[in-house]
């Protein structure tokens, strides 16, 4: 395979680059995969675009070797806890994996930045900065200023990554997030970030780096469900309808959809 150099999203160093899995490989990220970049028809199943075949998981290329070593032996290893425990909650098992809640959080920002190639914008350097630095007044600035939203994603065999992106709601609807997102869903989460909220659904992880709450992180399914019952579409809330429309930026570029 020919070798990439270009600018790593989580240093910000000229090297070559090297193939991240976002999600990551211990999450369930690891079988053969179709999907798709960001094009106008995003969303819809067409014979024009393409699918980019994967035999073992979605990659994608934007970050330095180092990078993505240090995210998996560190961070991930933390994330692949959470996500032992939650499948372990969902069915009603008893497992219960510790973690290490702070780690956890930098494996869903690190793969936030690796999602995109380098973006210079006040959010990705925030991000940036709180993944390199492990100064208590840094990450407490930054919980303050940002939600990492974890919802409970029921779809199963989807992937959705899609960075830096506004919806605008043309109907008021009870679910609607705010400002600049960015979204992170594989089974069973869907990890948003966005600017500071308070939404009477899902968990910020964020107030729980604020806090000395030591209770346990559960996830509920019923997240993704509207005030009708039925669910929310896996791409939600960069959903194009009559109620809704989603305005990109340019790291939309690295963005992914494996639909099923």
């Amino acid at each position: 395979m020919k070798k990439e150099i270009g600018v790593c999203s989580i240093c910000l160093e000229e090297k070559i680059l090297s193939d991240d899995h976002v999600p990551p490989k211990c999450c369930g990220n690891n079988k053969d995969s179709y999907y798709r970049r960001f094009t106008p028809e995003y969303l819809e199943e067409t014979s024009k675009l393409a699918p980019i075949h994967s035999q073992n998981g979605v990659k994608l290329r934007t970050i330095c070797n180092k990078c993505n070593n240090d995210l998996g032996a560190i961070y991930d290893v933390e994330l692949e806890k959470f996500y032992k425990s939650s499948l372990a909650q969902l069915s009603k098992e008893k497992a219960f994996y510790p973690f290490d809640l702070l780690k956890v959080v930098k494996a869903v920002i690190g793969h936030f930045l690796a999602s995109a190639k380098p973006q210079n914008i006040p959010q990705d350097n925030d991000m940036r900065n709180f993944c390199n630095s492990d100064d208590e007044k840094t990450i407490k600035a930054f919980s303050q200023k940002y939600s990492l939203l974890c919802l409970g994603y029921p779809y199963k065999a989807s992937i959705f990554i899609l960075r830096n992106y506004v919806t605008a709601y043309l109907k008021t609807s009870e679910k609607q997030i705010p400002g600049l997102l960015s979204s992170l869903y594989f089974y069973p989460f869907a990890f948003i970030f966005t600017r500071k909220c308070s939404l009477s659904y899902g968990t910020d992880f964020l107030n729980f780096l604020l806090s000395d709450d030591k209770q346990l992180l559960s996830i509920s399914l019923t997240d993704w469900c509207e005030t009708d019952g039925n669910l929310l579409c896996p791409t939600w809330p960069a959903v194009a309808d009559d109620s809704h429309l989603f305005i990109i930026t340019s790291a939309a570029k690295e963005s992914a959809f494996k639909p099923k």
